[in-house]
């Protein structure tokens, strides 16, 4: 079985260029897939990957 990479808020938000309370909001609402560590959110990497696609297929959906 292979582990996707877990990703802390931090580098999510360094990855989206946004402030890591909007990944916690993102979390928190379902919209980023997460789990929670103790009081911690992680992320796995395969779930960030699958946000952005959304994200992208929306904004280009959006243009039509």
């Amino acid at each position: 079985m292979e582990i996707d990479k877990i990703l802390a808020t931090k580098d999510v938000a360094q990855i989206l260029n946004v402030s890591t309370r909007t990944v916690m909001r993102l979390a928190g609402r379902g919209e980023l897939a997460a789990f929670k560590i103790g009081d911690l959110w992680r992320i796995k990497s395969s779930d960030l990957a699958e946000y952005i696609e959304r994200q992208t297929r929306l904004q280009h959906k959006n243009k039509k």
